[in-house]
């Protein structure tokens, strides 16, 4: 007697469920647009600009700053004087704290470190002029910048990087990003199914 009534309930349910869903129309979704970032080379100093287009890496000057091609292989001479301070900028999207700056003599020269800026200055007199020292800053970009410091008559009042390597990188996402933007405007847009 159990079987049949559990028969007549399974039966029962499966005859009010409701009937499946009609097809919807099948919508083709358009392509995303692509975003073609801005041209790394607006913006820069036009000296800045020539060395990056021509492949080359010079120290470059503009006022008091002299600018040199950042790269981590190569370790940069900062000349300084006793009673000047020299200003060594980053670039203004990388930060530094004290602790990730390095300095190789501490009794002879002094550093003070800025959010984006290391301010280095000798400590002794001119009486010692082979006074040379190392200073190591470490970014929150990845970047390590290694320098020797050196005394001389005629100092860098600030020093700075400009980075070929990174416009080169975003000038080549920008090219692809045009590239594909031309083939999704050649491609005629697709017809829907009926």
């Amino acid at each position: 007697m159990r079987y049949p009534v559990l028969a007549a309930v399974l039966l029962a349910g499966c005859a009010a469920q409701p009937p499946p869903p009609a097809a919807l129309p099948m919508v083709k979704a358009e392509p995303p647009k692509i975003v073609i970032p801005p041209d790394p080379l607006d913006g820069l100093a036009p000296n800045v600009r020539a060395a990056i287009e021509g492949n080359t890496t010079p120290v470059l000057h503009h006022g008091i700053t002299t600018f040199y091609a950042y790269s981590p292989d190569v370790q940069y001479t900062v000349y300084c004087q006793p009673l000047r301070a020299t200003e060594l900028r980053l670039s203004p999207d990388e930060y530094v704290d004290k602790d990730s700056v390095i300095l190789g003599d501490s009794v002879r020269w002094g550093v003070r470190v800025g959010v984006h800026t290391v301010m280095v200055e000798p400590l002794a007199t001119p009486a010692d002029p082979n006074m040379t020292s190392n200073l190591v800053i470490a970014t929150d970009h990845g970047r390590s910048y290694h320098l020797m410091l050196r005394l001389r008559p005629k100092f860098m009042a600030a020093v700075a990087w400009y980075y070929p390597s990174d416009v080169k990188a975003a000038e080549a996402a920008r090219q692809i990003a045009l590239t594909q933007a031309a083939a999704q405007a050649s491609d005629p847009p697709a017809k829907e199914a009926q």
